[in-house]
C-alpha cells in the first residue's frame, strides 16, 4: 500500500505491528485519528472499521483504558451500521470490546447493532423514535438515515430468508413487500440490492413476480434465530423420519 500512514517508509512494516512507548502504536493511531469520529461514514467507515478489528485482535482488552474503550466501541458501531460495505456484524458482536456499551450511555447504539443484526424494521424505528436526541447527537447516524432504512430493510429480508424453509425458498414479492414494508413494485430494485451485495444468491422471475434464493450470507445469530433454526432442523427431522416410514 502506497499511503505513508499504512507503512514506514523502507521499513515495510505496517503500522498495526510497530510499538511505541511500550504500546501499541496502532493504539496511538485508533485513538489520535480524531476525524474519524466526525466522518464515520462510506469509505471511511469502512476503513476505520477494519483497522479497528485488526488492532482488537492481538491487543489485550486490559491494556486499553476504560475510556478509550467505550469510545472505540461506540466508533466501531457506528462505522458497522455506516459503512456501504458492513452487512454482517458477527465480528462486531462477538467482540468483548462491544460490551462496554451495554448499560450505559450508548446502550441504544448495543441495542441497534443487536436490531440490524436481526434486521427487526419496527424495533428500528421504535428506537430511533424512543432514543432521537440521543441518536441526533450522533452526525453519522443523523446524516445517514435513509441509508440506515435500507440497511436494515435489506437485513430483513435476510432474516425472512433465513427464517423459510430451505424447500419453500421460492418467494412472492408480495411476501416480500410485507414484510420489508414496501411497495411490490419496489422489491425487485430491494433484490437486486441484496444479490449486488451477495447477501442472497438467486434468479428473480419477473413474469410470475417470485424469487428463488439459493444461498443466504452466513450470519451471527440471536437467541431468536437459534431458535428458529432449532425449529428448522426438527422439520427437517420429521420429513425424514416420515420419509423412511412411507419407504420402509
Amino acid at each position: 500500500n502506497g499511503n505513508p500512514g499504512y507503512q514506514r517508509r523502507g521499513t515495510g512494516e505496517p503500522w498495526y505491528q510497530r510499538r511505541a512507548h511500550g504500546k501499541p502504536y496502532s493504539q496511538r493511531r485508533v485513538h489520535g485519528k480524531q476525524w474519524y469520529q466526525r466522518r464515520v461514514h462510506g469509505a471511511d467507515a469502512q476503513n476505520y472499521y477494519k483497522s479497528s478489528l485488526l488492532y482488537l485482535s492481538y491487543t489485550p482488552l486490559d491494556e486499553i483504558p476504560a475510556g478509550d474503550r467505550v469510545t472505540l466501541s461506540r466508533d466501531l458501531a457506528l462505522a458497522a451500521l455506516t459503512s456501504k460495505e458492513v452487512y454482517n456484524f458477527g465480528d462486531l458482536l462477538r467482540h468483548p470490546v462491544f460490551n462496554e456499551l451495554k448499560g450505559g450511555e450508548y446502550d441504544w447504539l448495543h441495542q441497534v447493532l443487536h436490531i440490524f443484526n436481526a434486521g427487526n424494521l419496527q424495533q428500528w424505528r421504535a428506537l430511533w423514535d424512543q432514543n432521537k436526541g440521543s441518536i441526533e447527537k450522533q452526525p453519522a447516524l443523523k446524516d445517514n438515515k435513509p441509508f440506515l432504512e435500507q440497511k436494515v430493510r435489506l437485513m430483513a429480508l435476510v432474516e425472512m430468508v433465513f427464517r423459510l424453509d430451505a424447500a419453500d425458498r421460492v418467494i412472492k414479492f408480495n411476501q416480500i413487500a410485507r414484510h420489508v414494508q414496501v411497495e411490490k413494485d419496489e422489491v425487485e430494485m430491494v433484490l437486486m440490492k441484496a444479490l449486488s451485495l451477495g447477501l442472497l444468491q438467486g434468479s428473480i422471475n419477473q413474469v410470475e413476480e417470485t424469487v428463488q434464493v439459493t444461498y443466504v450470507q452466513p450470519r451471527t445469530l440471536g437467541q431468536d434465530q437459534i431458535t428458529a433454526l432449532h425449529q428448522q432442523v426438527k422439520d427437517w427431522q420429521s420429513r425424514i423420519a416420515e420419509t423412511q416410514h412411507f419407504v420402509s
